[in-house]
């Protein structure tokens, strides 16, 4: 993994990056990773090669939030 997915993963969840490492998965079929904030009500991202994003908030399915990605739904940055 690039280490500027992982950067921003940690910036975007607010979390170190050892943390965003340790909870992080490859989503082969979107060339992308899946990170999540190990908390309850916790974040999550999904970040693809292309370092475009897309965060869902907990209420939303892991499901869900790929079907998002998948479909070309994606954040717009305010402030990193």
């Amino acid at each position: 993994m690039d280490t500027s997915i992982l950067d921003l993963a940690a910036k975007l969840l607010k979390i170190s990056t050892e943390e965003a490492e340790a909870h992080c998965k490859k989503i082969e079929e979107a060339d992308a990773f899946y990170f999540w904030k190990p908390v309850r009500g916790g974040t999550s991202v999904i970040i693809g090669s292309d370092g475009q994003w897309l965060g869902a908030v907990s209420s939303v399915s892991f499901k869900r939030h790929l079907a998002d990605y998948l479909a070309g739904k994606r954040s717009k940055p305010k402030n990193l």
